[in-house]
């Protein structure tokens, strides 16, 4: 489990960044960001589905 101090700076790392990528299995939604040459992905477990065109 991550601290709320922990999950501020790793959130502040991705303004700024490009959105390139959204995925999701099963109950998790991937999303992928690109900026400065870094890639990067931020994994959601989320109680909710997200679909395509919704």
């Amino acid at each position: 489990m991550s601290t709320t101090e922990e999950l501020e700076a790793a959130v502040a790392e991705l303004v700024g960044c490009r959105v390139v990528e959204f995925s999701r299995t099963l109950n998790i939604a991937i999303v992928g960001f690109r900026g400065d040459g870094v890639e990067k992905r931020l994994h959601a477990q989320c109680p909710f589905r997200v679909t395509p065109g919704s």
